[in-house]
């Protein structure tokens, strides 16, 4: 191939020669943005979690992040010896926390204003360490290194949070409601333990700590004596399915926005809640690895079960609700999602009875199209059977046909910037005959409204592209003036698109069987000055899905060849 990019494994070829993803793409998405990533599960195995890509800036508020054997480290009765083993990234820079032969308090400590503070820690002769927090009263959560969970929690912690990493390391993190003003890291012997006699020789290991003033973790910076600001830019996502763990590939989406506020907070700020509910906070790990998840257990009598948000809607638009959960009961009544306009009744139920809710967290997702404008009240597990839990997180409306990648919100409404994939036409195409060979997935709704590129090049008419049509009801393809198109059953094609363009033929396979092939009256030539878009057309138009190959070939395969590659 002329060029062969596998964007789920990373691997960018042209004529024949590995490049690099910046020396080929230019990429920009202008907001950070949510994807399914996975990592390696302590005892083998992958797990899977909401990853985000930042794109922002973070300012670390701590001096001396990964030495703490400086002075700008308070200590309590604790040796601290540098660089006693590698870190998660395998280097030998990790410190190591030893509690001394007394009963004084055991300690590193250091002041700073904000409410998200982390750190690296690795389990050594102790399992546990504890993160206390100064100027919010004294107030604590505790981790056990060895289990990787979350021990006991006090007040004003809003959340907390456990990342493993390689080698033993694990991320540990509490958000305060708060700003604090200092912070401790206790290494314990037990649960939740301060105070305890030291033997001088048992510890744990720590590297990197990081207190910022934001609702969450932000990417780690490197400080020295002075706080430091770094500013990320967005990178390719590429995400895995949860179920099956295949790597889907780049993800392209349009942009969109999150209405709902608070989408975190389910059944506490923001929310109205119904009046026979028991709702607990922070009860359960939510897909972003925070202990986050609201718990709702319905009361004694059927009726007033609920949490909900009412939102003006305007008539004629289509709208997608979705929201985390999961549940360890079945159910017979009531429904997970659904929406009552003022006026026109009941719009969507997605009922609990069909809708496989497990104890595992899932999306479960509604659309459905406003005919009036007008407020409409959208509630989330209401009206379950009596006395069973459902636990929530992540609350999404958007005015798409589907569900695009989760935007977290607090007080506002949050948007996600779209992604844009391009490069310049001379590396990608040449001029005919041309064979273009991709394999995506892209899901566009019932009415998808526009056209949804797989790709397009821009430079002098006619035209090469592949898209989507309005209806949602075929991919159509051209090398020219003239167009071949073939059907797809519904809205979601997840298979391999190959086009063959000569001077006087185009054709189209679909997954590697031939679906049309017509006579190429007017061919396409190459502008070498243009530009090709990957996953959009350049001025939006995304397909809204993964992208995994992208393949050209300055031949016209035939048939036969097009079935080995």
């Amino acid at each position: 191939p002329m060029v062969d990019f596998d964007f789920a494994a990373k691997s960018y070829a042209k004529n024949g020669l590995a490049a690099a993803f910046d020396d080929i793409f230019t990429y920009t998405r202008a907001s950070s943005a949510t994807f399914t990533n996975r990592r390696l599960k302590k005892n083998g195995g992958y797990e899977y979690f909401l990853d985000t890509d930042y794109v922002g800036s973070v300012t670390n508020l701590l001096t001396y992040s990964e030495d703490f054997t400086d002075s700008d480290w308070s200590k309590g009765d604790v040796s601290v010896t540098a660089n006693a083993t590698k870190n998660h990234l395998g280097d030998m820079v990790a410190d190591k926390l030893v509690a001394l032969a007394s009963t004084a308090d055991h300690y590193v400590s250091q002041s700073g204003v904000g409410n998200t503070f982390y750190l690296y820690v690795k389990a050594a002769e102790n399992s546990f360490i504890t993160l206390v927090a100064l100027g919010v009263g004294n107030t604590n959560a505790s981790f056990n290194l060895a289990s990787g969970t979350v021990g006991t929690t006090l007040s004003n912690v809003s959340s907390t949070e456990i990342k493993n990493l390689n080698n033993g390391w694990l991320r540990v993190s509490v958000t305060w409601a708060v700003n604090i003003t200092s912070v401790r890291i206790y290494p314990t012997k037990t649960n939740n333990g301060t105070t305890w006699l030291g033997d001088g020789t048992s510890g744990v290991y720590i590297w990197g700590a990081q207190l910022t003033q934001s609702a969450k973790p932000l990417p780690y910076v490197k400080t020295l004596d002075v706080a430091v600001t770094k500013t990320f830019t967005e990178t390719l996502r590429t995400e895995y399915d949860a179920v099956t763990g295949e790597n889907l590939g780049a993800l392209i989406e349009g942009g969109s926005t999150n209405l709902f506020t608070y989408s975190e907070t389910m059944g506490s700020t923001g929310w109205a809640t119904g009046t026979l509910d028991t709702i607990l906070q922070n009860v359960k790990k939510a897909p972003d690895d925070t202990i986050t998840m609201a718990s709702i257990t319905s009361g004694a009598t059927i009726g007033s079960s609920y949490i909900r948000k009412n939102i003006v809607l305007t008539a004629g638009v289509t709208y997608t609700v979705s929201v985390y959960a999961s549940s360890n009961d079945t159910f017979t009544t009531g429904n997970i999602i659904q929406v009552y306009g003022s006026t026109s009744g009941t719009r969507l139920t997605v009922p609990l009875a069909t809708s496989g809710l497990t104890s595992e967290t899932k999306r479960y997702t509604g659309t459905f199209t406003a005919t009036t404008t007008e407020n409409h009240t959208i509630y989330l597990a209401v009206d379950a059977d009596a006395n069973k839990t459902i636990e929530v997180w992540g609350a999404q409306l958007e005015e798409l046909p589907f569900a695009s990648s989760y935007i977290r919100t607090e007080g506002a409404a949050v948007s996600r910037s779209s992604d844009n994939l391009s490069l310049p036409a001379s590396v990608l195409l040449k001029n005919l005959p041309i064979t273009v060979n991709a394999k995506f997935d892209t899901y566009q709704g019932t009415t998808p409204a526009t056209q949804r590129h797989l790709f397009r090049n821009y430079g002098t008419v006619p035209i090469i592209r592949a898209y989507i049509t309005t209806d949602g009801t075929n991919i159509t393809t051209s090398a020219g003036s003239d167009a071949v198109s073939f059907g797809v059953t519904d809205s979601l094609f997840n298979g391999e698109l190959t086009i063959v363009g000569t001077d006087s033929t185009l054709a189209t396979y679909n997954n590697k069987t031939l679906a049309q092939s017509i006579a190429n009256t007017t061919p396409w030539r190459s502008d070498l000055t243009g530009v090709t878009y990957i996953g959009g057309n350049g001025g939006g138009q995304h397909i809204n899905g993964h992208i995994s190959k992208f393949k050209t070939y300055a031949q016209a395969l035939t048939a036969q060849e097009i079935t080995l590659l």
